[in-house]
């Protein structure tokens, strides 16, 4: 079977390259090539050619190679007609994979078109999210969006169990369409090195609102502990002038590429994650599968995955921050049992391994 990833709209490898997440994103493609034919339809131009030794024999076809990038408004009203300027390259593929639902509207019009299958999947659902912000406009658009991917779509993946529950209430779905397949973590890669953690804090993922980060500073705030900041958005210098005026331990890290990040967390002792809400977070995943105690409040994609007391903790506010650290401090064998239960938990559900052998089951 011949298997097109249309990539999210205006992403491309050029970007994932940028953001060193490239390695992690292409581990399943590459899983999945050896037994079937992959196509990368992305977002960028002839210089995501460059990566095709990295990629091997997954075909790549960047969407402006053949198009003229123009203004986002004009970008957008083209990718419409995508299926018909790029007719030669989608008739060839069987299933087209939307990797989320921002530009799933070009698999629909593949569908109606060119008669080819199509598996809408979202690691988050956009419309659930966009329920947590106060804009009108973008939550018409994406329940539209969503109710036209999921029509056309022959199978939904989904992330989470509450991300089905939510699809299914919402848009009135048959649940034997909605599979649940998780993100997955390479365990061979993000594991316990067994090494000396020093007793700082970090975060890893955006600066940007969701992720909740001035309450986390604040939780700092007055605190002797050192939060690590690995990332970037559009809040990095609201957070560093906030950081400064109250003077807080905060250190600012470089991005790493994502195969440097094993060692990243195996540095420290602690995980903070108290974003408003999430799909279902690849960082804490992989936080947990290095065997850090990750420290999070209970929140719409967190509270799947962390079990209060086994394999991680949930706090509300500074008192409860305070009282957890001494907890920890005075039972050592409280700290280990929650580490390495992290990293059991991660191995147990969300395995690189496990997870290609549920996608490999759509294809048969």
């Amino acid at each position: 079977m011949h298997i097109g990833v249309l990539f999210s709209y205006d992403v491309s490898l050029k970007d994932w390259h940028k953001s060193g997440l490239i390695d992690r994103e292409i581990e399943i493609y590459h899983k999945l090539s050896q037994h079937h034919k992959i196509s990368l339809i992305t977002f960028g131009d002839s210089s995501d050619l460059k990566f095709q030794k990295k990629l091997k024999k997954i075909r790549i076809i960047p969407v402006y190679k053949f198009i003229k990038k123009r203004n986002k408004y004009i970008n957008i009203f083209i990718s419409l007609f995508l299926p018909f300027f790029l007719k030669s390259y989608f008739v060839n593929i069987d299933m087209l994979k939307c990797n989320q639902m921002w530009g799933s509207w070009i698999a629909v019009i593949n569908r109606i078109f060119n008669g080819k299958k199509y598996i809408s999947r979202s690691g988050y659902e956009m419309y659930q999210n966009e329920l947590n912000n106060k804009g009108i406009l973008k939550k018409i658009i994406y329940y539209f969006l969503s109710i036209l991917s999921y029509k056309f779509s022959d199978k939904i993946i989904v992330t989470t169990k509450d991300i089905k529950k939510f699809i299914i209430k919402t848009f009135f779905l048959n649940h034997k369409k909605i599979i649940i397949i998780p993100n997955y973590i390479n365990t061979e890669k993000f594991k316990i090195f067994g090494k000396k953690r020093n007793n700082d804090f970090l975060y890893v993922g955006r600066l940007s609102e969701e992720k909740n980060l001035f309450m986390i500073f604040q939780l700092f705030k007055g605190n002797k502990k050192k939060l690590n900041v690995l990332g970037n958005g559009i809040l990095k210098d609201a957070l560093i002038e906030y950081k400064d005026k109250n003077k807080i331990n905060i250190n600012f890290l470089k991005n790493k590429k994502n195969d440097k990040m094993p060692y990243v967390f195996n540095r420290f002792k602690f995980f903070i994650l108290m974003s408003k809400y999430e799909g279902h977070p690849k960082a804490l995943l992989e936080a947990m599968a290095c065997g850090c105690i990750c420290i999070v409040k209970k929140s719409q994609g967190i509270k799947s995955i962390i079990k209060n007391n086994n394999n991680g903790f949930y706090i509300k506010n500074k008192v409860e921050f305070s009282q957890i650290l001494i907890k920890i401090q005075k039972n050592i064998t409280l700290a280990r049992k929650i580490s390495k239960n992290s990293s059991d938990y991660v191995e147990k559900n969300f395995s690189l391994n496990k997870i290609i052998r549920k996608e490999l089951n759509i294809y048969k």
